[in-house]
């Protein structure tokens, strides 16, 4: 019948006992097939809308009055289709599996895309395939089961579909009683499968939209810098994340911009021989920029410029002194430059706005210029 013959090739390759290449091919083909929605199906060239209601299940035959509206992009209003009560429940139950499909996928894939991104080592490219991965599962699901699923066999399907031009019927005796009411002639084709499964992979949609933002907040930027005189190897809970050359002064190219995974982490610092330099227990907060400086010297510091541009322009840059029990900082606000002056603007012309720089400097900063 339309839109179940996939069992008979599903059937024959459940049956054979060696995976032989042939075996194979076929296995592919079915589930291609199952995929792509295409099946056989006896095309009635006719007006969509001047369809008669036929008091004859569409699917066995039966005697019936009952109809079902059945809707398409072809045909929006839809075409009254006659079911059985047998065949109607059927075709319900096809409805019920249907948008299971689709709240499963939604939901697996807010969970994947929120609960992916936590891995502490886990790449964006690989938290984003696996969250897609995730919420395909019920997709999966629903094309194995309709490959191989052996109560598919049994399962009623929807009579007919509405294509460009026509409807096609999964029974030709249906189709030649509808086609001498209309006056036309039927024949067989193959035909798409017009299940109504929109947003039935919505999930993948929403995993592969929200992964990357989610993966950017639970892995927030931390910079490296290396205020020593050799070269430092940066660990994180004994990963090596980066090995850090020694600066200079202010530089906004010095030390290394790199992303820790949210959480408490213990972060130490080696010179290439193995010798300790520093080693902190620190909180990684997810959506903040953090600052790690090992071993800094006890004279220098660091604080925050901000400087308001446009309209905000005042002439005055404010400072705040960054205070920490150890080398390590949880930055208040996302940083738009590093390790120099936070450009001003005299221009009231703008909307204006606040430009935060992050510097560093002997410790006798005061408060506002």
């Amino acid at each position: 019948m339309l839109f179940g013959t996939i069992e008979l090739d599903s059937q024959m390759l459940l049956h054979r006992v060696s995976f032989s290449p042939s075996a194979l091919r076929q296995s592919l083909k079915a589930l291609a097939r199952s995929i792509q929605g295409k099946q056989s199906g006896w095309f009635v060239r006719c007006d969509l809308g001047a369809v008669p209601f036929i008091p004859q299940c569409a699917c066995c035959l039966s005697p019936t009055s009952k109809g079902r509206r059945e809707t398409s992009r072809h045909h929006p209003s839809g075409v009254v289709v006659p079911y059985c009560e047998e065949c109607l429940a059927g075709v319900g139950r096809l409805g019920v599996r249907l948008l299971a499909w689709r709240l499963a996928s939604i939901l697996l894939g807010l969970a994947a895309c929120a609960f992916v991104p936590l891995f502490a080592w886990i790449t964006k490219p690989v938290a984003v395939v696996g969250a897609a991965a995730i919420a395909g599962l019920p997709g999966l699901a629903h094309v194995l089961w309709r490959a191989f699923g052996k109560e598919h066999q049994n399962q009623k399907f929807k009579a007919t579909t509405s294509v460009a031009g026509g409807i096609a019927c999964s029974n030709e005796e249906w189709a030649r009683i509808l086609s001498e009411r209309m006056g036309t002639t039927y024949q067989l084709v193959q035909v798409r499968c017009s299940y109504p499964t929109g947003w039935a992979y919505g999930g993948v949609v929403i995993a592969l939209l929200l992964t990357p933002w989610l993966f950017d907040w639970f892995h927030p930027p931390l910079r490296l810098l290396n205020l020593t005189d050799s070269v430092l190897s940066v660990s994180v809970d004994r990963h090596v994340i980066a090995n850090v050359e020694p600066a200079r002064g202010e530089n906004p190219r010095a030390g290394v911009l790199t992303k820790v995974a949210a959480g408490h982490h213990v972060i130490t610092a080696r010179r290439r021989d193995g010798a300790l330099v520093d080693e902190v227990t620190a909180n990684v907060i997810a959506g903040q920029t953090h600052l790690f400086a090992p071993s800094r010297p006890k004279g220098i510091c660091f604080w925050l410029e901000r400087s308001g541009i446009g309209r905000n322009s005042n002439g005055k840059t404010l400072r705040e002194l960054l205070v920490s029990e150890n080398d390590f900082w949880a930055l208040p606000d996302n940083i738009d430059g590093w390790f120099e002056p936070a450009p001003g603007s005299a221009s009231t012309l703008g909307t204006g706005g606040t430009v935060i720089s992050l510097r560093q400097g002997p410790c006798v900063v005061g408060g506002d210029d």
